[in-house]
């Protein structure tokens, strides 16, 4: 009980008190219940968890694995059913193993795969249990649990794949971070499109809803030779194999010429099978939508 209480960590679920008569330990109430429940559950109240949920899930649980590692402790019992959530859908961390935190390289790698599982179960919404080799990624990403922006899908799956392939000594951390500030700047950005610049009223695009390849002609002048493609927002956004989306004219006429590198990376694409973004398709359309209204509002 004293080892749980000085565990200090905001997605950890907290010791509160404990008492010798009854003997019991009072933790913080988490109010929406477990994850797994919020996954697999199909209870007519419960409201599927959006992509952009799950992906800060996943965040969390991230950060609290890498808070213990370095105490350096480990779970050791790491399940959907061990992550509790709180109101707003916050992950807390609970469940540790009988015997208490342990600390170990096995146990560590334990935790790491028990994370990879979590990472494939919060994209397809199944009880994902044995290992997955590297075959299996589409698989995920045809069978994603709702509608998500495949870009992210896709490295996040990446990511559980490693975490399950037993190589890694450490929870990617600082990768999962980065996958959840491209989320949240995808929601903002889809939120917040418009801007005011002194008494005119200037649209700025979304960087998130640009063809990176006409970014890339905008900055090169003549690195690309697209004539009169010049495209401010996406029409028909595609997700090529390096993760990135791509207005489906864009990159068919990148191929079309014989790139086969990415045009923003410029590391060799493994394939060049396109795949649609819808999740980002129907953000840019509420984007045009919510501008349009501004446009129409009178001057104050």
């Amino acid at each position: 009980v004293k080892l749980f209480g000085q565990l200090k960590h905001p997605h950890l679920l907290s010791v509160i008190g404990f008492c010798n008569d009854p003997r019991c330990v009072v933790y913080e109430y988490a109010r929406n219940g477990t994850l797994h429940d919020a996954l697999f559950c199909n209870a007519p109240r419960r409201k599927p968890l959006s992509w952009h949920v799950r992906i800060r899930i996943a965040v969390e649980i991230s950060s609290a694995l890498g808070y213990l590692h370095k105490t350096p402790l480990s779970h050791g019992n790491l399940t959907a059913s061990k992550i509790l959530l709180d109101r707003n859908n916050r992950a807390k961390i609970d469940g540790f193993n009988a015997d208490g935190p342990r600390a170990g390289d096995d146990d560590v790698r334990s935790d790491i795969a028990a994370f990879g599982t979590l990472v494939l179960q919060l994209l397809s919404g199944k009880n994902w249990r044995e290992r997955t080799d590297d075959d299996d990624v589409e698989d995920v990403v045809r069978s994603l649990d709702g509608e998500w922006p495949m870009d992210l899908a896709k490295r996040l799956c990446g990511i559980a794949l490693r975490c399950l392939s037993g190589d890694g000594e450490t929870v990617p951390v600082l990768e999962v971070e980065d996958v959840g500030r491209r989320a949240d700047q995808l929601v903002t950005d889809s939120e917040n499109g418009c801007v005011s610049e002194e008494e005119e009223e200037d649209i700025e695009v979304p960087s998130a809803f640009r063809c990176p390849i006409y970014q890339i002609n905008e900055r090169e002048n003549s690195y690309l030779r697209f004539g009169d493609f010049v495209q401010e927002v996406m029409r028909n956004p595609y997700v090529a194999a390096d993760g990135y989306s791509y207005e489906l004219e864009a990159i068919e006429e990148w191929f079309r010429i014989g790139n086969g590198t990415s045009p923003v990376t410029r590391s060799t694409l493994d394939h060049k099978l396109l795949t649609p973004n819808h999740t980002l398709k129907s953000l840019i359309q509420d984007w045009h939508i919510k501008r349009d209204h501004l446009l129409r509002l009178p001057d104050k």
